[in-house]
């Protein structure tokens, strides 16, 4: 991973699975070169290292109960943001996404409206009254300690922090009132995924949540980046949607160069080919073949890993259709016709209709030839032009 928050706390267990929700949210808001961020400990950070005007931290939270003014979300939250580990700086909003209902009696109410003054006399507001209450409570109990909730704003308001909470007040908004996970599932199904068939949504969403899992650079937390997420976005839904994709086709990678060909000479598919005695315009159009399936893998496939998975299963289904037929091939002949019946064989297999591939109308069939081509130079799948004579004969 790259440059990454280094604070992070969430408060209830459902934040741990509702940061995933919102990351997932986030992913769909990213620009070009963003980088949605989810820390081990529960935060998500939207970030653009070329462009700060778009950087947001967000901590969420999930309780029953009301936001009020001394709540240990609303403090724990500022406490974090304040430490000196954090880097505030790289950040233009700090986000505190939260479950919860502002009281009607709080001074939160009139938080997001108020300037950095205003949100100021709100903290301040918020102090004296604290203190108040544990004066009288001392008065009937002269034992009474400082309850952790004043404790903490206490921690908060205190001069050496002063400096720091006011190069971030302006910073801070409080989403209220966010829609519990198991809400935000289908707004997120009902607004991102509108495009795909309600049957397929829910497919969909545990296609990307798997994907953004997998994301995860151990102990350390998960880190998407808009051009990864956008093509995995596009892969997974293309599977809940009718195959009306082109395969793509890269007339730059029909030919293969001189340097290619003189490389590939020596090839292990070069050589079966060369064993069954073929011409030298078969080998060369092989090599061409083979170089196309490469670099078209490389360019529209090498990033996207559910496309990855299509591959292998297309390929094990090249294998599929391979093996019987050597079989075939092989009973009809004999060793004076062995040649003859292995080049036939040969062009059986690349004159062959592709099988489908992922959602894709139709294969290139030099993608299918250069798929042979690539596993026969495996010698673990046993791919092989030169057939074994009827032993009969």
């Amino acid at each position: 991973m790259g440059k990454k928050v280094e604070f992070s706390s969430p408060e209830s267990t459902g934040a741990i699975f509702s940061q995933f929700y919102v990351a997932l949210k986030k992913c769909f808001e990213m620009h070009e070169h963003d980088i949605i961020y989810i820390e081990i400990d529960g935060d998500v950070s939207h970030l653009n290292f070329d462009d700060s005007s778009r950087n947001e931290q967000i901590e969420i939270k999930e309780y029953s109960d009301n936001l009020t003014d001394s709540h240990k979300n609303f403090w724990n939250t500022i406490n974090n943001w304040i430490r000196p580990e954090f880097d505030r700086a790289k950040y233009r909003n700090l986000i505190l996404l939260t479950t919860q209902k502002i009281g009607d009696r709080s001074s939160l109410k009139n938080w997001n409206d108020s300037n950095s003054k205003g949100r100021l006399d709100i903290l301040k507001k918020i102090k004296t009254s604290s203190e108040k209450r544990f004066e009288e409570k001392k008065i009937k109990n002269k034992k009474a300690t400082p309850p952790d909730s004043l404790v903490l704003i206490n921690k908060v308001l205190s001069k050496a922090n002063g400096e720091i909470l006011t190069s971030i007040i302006d910073k801070i908004f409080i989403d209220s009132q966010h829609s519990k996970r198991d809400e935000f599932v289908r707004e997120i199904m009902n607004e991102k995924l509108k495009n795909i068939p309600n049957e397929n949504r829910q497919k969909v969403l545990n296609g990307l949540m798997g994907y953004i899992v997998s994301t995860e650079d151990y102990n350390i937390g998960w880190e998407i980046k808009n051009e990864s997420f956008s093509k995995e976005f596009q892969d997974i839904s293309e599977q809940y949607i009718k195959n009306t994709n082109l395969f793509p086709t890269n007339p730059q990678f029909e030919k293969a160069s001189e340097s290619e060909v003189t490389a590939a000479q020596e090839y292990l598919f070069s050589k079966k080919i060369r064993e069954i005695k073929y011409d030298e315009e078969v080998l060369i159009d092989a090599i061409n073949d083979y170089y196309f399936t490469l670099k078209t893998i490389s360019s529209e496939f090498s990033d996207r890993k559910s496309k990855l998975k299509s591959i292998e299963q297309y390929q094990k289904g090249l294998i599929k259709s391979y093996e019987p037929l050597y079989r075939q091939h092989s009973r009809k002949c004999n060793k004076t016709n062995l040649i003859d019946k292995s080049q036939d064989f040969y062009d059986t297999i690349m004159a062959g209709t592709s099988p489908t591939l992922d959602t894709y109308l139709n294969v290139n069939i030099m993608f299918k030839n250069g798929t042979y081509h690539d596993l026969a130079n495996e010698t673990k799948f046993n791919i092989q032009w030169k057939l074994k004579p009827n032993s009969n004969d």
